[in-house]
């Protein structure tokens, strides 16, 4: 029988693979359809914007909530529905039509799916499960690349739809069973309930260190965002093919399983907070250098501190956030943790990537993302870490 932590490191896969699709790719599709690149900017902030709005109002129903997996299981299911009806859309304004209903299943599942392995296995196994993902994410964009080098960059956009939607449905068809049936998701009773009543909305926005890490989280993600969405672009202006999209990701995707693997080893020496600042440093050198590269290997090396700018930042997040509300009540901040820093940060840096791209070109549009994760710097220097509970460095 297979066990809680291979089933949620099913779900990881395929949607992360899933959303290497939708980043790497689709912006191939939408160029094909007639949007200009500062539209396909203002469709991600847009389409971003509405999955905050949607994470906002899961984060204040989370009190209310008794059987989140039934919701996770309608979120699957409402994603594949609509990502298979995607490769099939002829025009842009179809386009942004079907993908904006599609944001809002999409935007929900991976917020509770964070909840639901968290509360099932621990914060502590979380790492270990995410990793899954992450692998999920780089093999399906290197494959991808490799099959579609040969045809055009619309053929390649065109066949990303295809395969998000099939990775959709299988996602579906393998879990949404098992998330109905609760038992089937943790081999016996967790140990860290807490007994708590679970933190609403307003206590969790009333707290200046929570804040503190949101903003920084934002400022951060819209640089990652920038990647994720015009690194394919940038190297299209650059004269480059479609393999090389996938050769990027999967560099970036390799670094992150380590940074995911070493983090738990990583905060046993210092607490997660400590890490922050060289996060936002060293993450800010590699969009300069992404930028400012002349050769591709140049350019495919500086994608390494994806260790440290993603897998050591999310791992540290996920620490930090169990400050806040205790692991088996964590569907609440965790929704608003992707509302404000992912869905927030995310529309600012697909607006702003778009109209500098479209204005400025590639090279100008990864400085932009160098100057977000100073401002996340300079969050942590106006005084964030003396507002945060006290955290214990040799916890998880």
């Amino acid at each position: 029988m297979i066990g809680p932590y291979a089933r949620f490191s099913l779900i990881y896969f395929l949607y992360l693979s899933g959303a290497a699709m939708v980043s790497t790719y689709w912006p191939y599709r939408m160029e094909a359809l007639g949007m200009s690149r500062s539209m396909i900017g203002a469709l991600f902030a847009g389409t971003t914007c509405v999955a905050v709005a949607s994470q906002l109002a899961l984060a204040w129903l989370s009190p209310r909530v008794q059987r989140p997996e039934r919701w996770l299981a309608a979120f699957m299911a409402g994603t594949a529905l609509f990502a298979c009806a995607m490769p099939w859309v002829n025009g842009a304004l179809w386009m942004a039509a079907l993908f904006t209903l599609l944001i809002i299943p999409r935007s929900n599942t991976l917020p509770l799916a964070d909840a639901i392995t968290v509360d099932a296995l621990g914060s502590e196994v979380y790492d270990r499960v995410r990793l899954w993902g992450t692998i999920g994410y780089g093999v399906s964009a290197g494959v991808l690349g490799l099959l579609t080098h040969r045809v055009s960059h619309a053929e390649a956009g065109w066949w990303a739809t295809v395969a998000f939607a099939a990775l959709m449905v299988v996602m579906t068809l393998t879990s949404a069973p098992h998330l109905l049936h609760r038992g089937a998701l943790r081999e016996a009773a967790p140990s860290h309930l807490s007994g708590r009543a679970p933190p609403d909305l307003k206590s969790l926005t009333r707290q200046p260190a929570l804040a503190g890490l949101l903003a920084m989280g934002a400022f951060h993600w819209a640089g990652i965002m920038i990647f994720n969405i015009y690194t394919p672009l940038h190297l299209k202006e650059l004269g480059h093919g479609n393999a090389i999209p996938g050769a990027v990701v999967a560099v970036a995707i390799c670094a992150e399983v380590l940074g995911l693997f070493a983090a738990r080893h990583l905060f046993r020496r210092a607490a997660a907070a400590r890490w922050m600042p060289l996060i936002f440093i060293l993450t800010a050198a590699r969009w300069t250098a992404t930028a400012l590269a002349t050769s591709i290997p140049a350019l495919i090396a500086a994608q390494a501190l994806h260790l440290i700018s993603f897998g050591v930042w999310l791992a540290a997040n996920m620490r930090l956030l169990g400050l806040f509300a205790p692991d088996d009540q964590r569907s609440g901040v965790q929704s608003l943790f992707f509302a404000v820093s992912f869905g927030l940060g995310g529309a600012l840096g697909s607006a702003l990537g778009g109209q500098v791209m479209e204005h400025h070109g590639g090279a100008a549009t990864f400085l932009a993302a160098a100057a977000l994760d100073l401002l996340a710097l300079l969050t942590w220097a106006l005084g964030f870490r003396g507002r945060l509970p006290q955290e214990n460095a040799t916890n998880n």
